[in-house]
């Protein structure tokens, strides 16, 4: 009888032990912030030791580790429950986590392109629910924050700008959206044509202009780069007589546009020349029979000349600018070479000379079949009176 009175004072002592233990546990996120796509982490606080951890986070995913970390894809209110399990007993705990939406938000503008420093009027459309916005120009400039979605900001400088807004609710979720900005003057591009030639030359000088949308040119200044006094004009050409061998390098315009805005252009050099003249041509050596193996070489001079055009009669064609130039001829016979003497694009008086090829020039042809591509038929095409041939195949 003693010895059950025992075991049952045993007994009784025991399972209130048991009921003592006490499941808990705690909740966080990296951000501080619950906002959808959320990263939740859960860590169990629960007495003694338990053997084994069941989870039930309410969005249809659990886990069996004392941490775990869940996403939370939905906004919502979600009930996660905690079961400890130890040696005699399975005890559980609940609690509610609260998931807040995530906002939509998108950054719009007046323009996105300023040919000169000026004022941008921007606008950001989104959720209902964003009570505040967050303005960054990429400037510089400090931060602004409005309870209104939309904000001008004037940018004092050229650059590329990268603004940005970040929408913000009441639970401190956020969207950000970010917009483009240019602040550059305006594109422009021209020429001056012809390039070259004669004086006087009347030259047409032309310029295309890239202007944001709704402005346009209003009137341009043109510096001829000759020393001519400048023309105003409205008219994005316009026509100027050279008169001067000097080369022009500093010729421009300078542009306005309706809203304001200006732009310089300096074209490209050119120049204007006057026929040479004492055009004489020869020979290196001063011959007038060559062998057909022979490359020749010719010399051609003239007062003022700055560049030459060769034609070597048999329907070849050089450009130089030295006063030598070299031709090797592929047929036989008489040839008469002519060269013309240019002063930036202006040509003098011809001169020519008169040469006779002779002897023999090599030249052949081959082929061969798809049928046996190893084996090539070769054909003489040489020139000249041969007495013979002799074929070498390096193979």
């Amino acid at each position: 009888m003693k010895l059950k009175l025992i075991l049952f004072l045993c007994v009784v002592g025991i399972a209130p032990a048991l009921r003592s233990q006490t499941v808990d546990f705690s909740f966080s996120t990296g951000n501080g912030l619950f906002c959808n796509p959320q990263p939740v982490t859960f860590t169990q606080n629960c007495s003694g030791s338990p053997s084994g951890f069941i989870w039930n986070f309410g969005n249809g995913k659990s886990g069996s580790n004392g941490t775990e970390t869940v996403t939370y894809s939905a906004p919502g209110t979600y009930t996660v429950t905690l079961t400890a399990l130890y040696a005699n007993d399975a005890i559980s705990a609940s609690k509610t986590i609260t998931i807040n939406p995530s906002p939509t938000i998108s950054l719009s503008a007046n323009s996105n392109y300023l040919c000169q420093p000026g004022t941008i009027y921007f606008m950001a459309s989104g959720s209902s629910f964003i009570t505040s916005y967050e303005w960054n120009f990429g400037d510089g400039s400090p931060l602004q924050t409005t309870t209104i979605n939309s904000i001008s900001h004037n940018y004092i400088g050229y650059g590329a700008y990268t603004a940005s807004v970040k929408g913000i609710t009441a639970f401190g979720c956020s969207a950000v959206s970010n917009y483009g900005v240019q602040v550059s003057k305006f594109g422009i591009s021209g020429s001056i044509s012809p390039g070259g030639g004669c004086i006087s030359v009347n030259a047409t000088l032309s310029v295309t202009t890239n202007l944001p949308p709704g402005d346009a040119t209003q009137s341009f200044v043109w510096n001829f780069g000759d020393g001519s006094p400048t023309v105003n004009g409205a008219s994005s050409s316009i026509n100027h007589l050279y008169n001067t061998t000097t080369p022009i390098t500093t010729a421009s315009v300078s542009i306005s546009s309706v809203q304001g805005c200006t732009n310089q252009f300096t074209f490209s050099p050119v120049a204007y020349g006057s026929p040479p003249f004492n055009t004489f041509a020869t020979t290196m050596n001063d011959r007038d029979t060559f062998c057909g193996s022979e490359t020749i070489t010719f010399t051609g001079k003239a007062t003022n000349a700055n560049a030459y055009l060769w034609d070597f009669g048999d329907g070849t064609i050089a450009n130089v600018t030295d006063t030598l130039a070299s031709h090797k001829y592929t047929s036989l016979g008489n040839k008469r070479v002519i060269v013309t003497p240019f002063f930036n694009g202006c040509a003098g008086t011809k001169d020519t000379v008169d040469i006779f090829i002779t002897g023999v020039i090599a030249s052949f042809t081959y082929n061969n079949t798809c049928a046996s591509k190893n084996v090539f038929a070769f054909y003489n095409t040489s020139l000249g009176n041969i007495t013979h041939f002799e074929w070498v195949f390096t193979d």
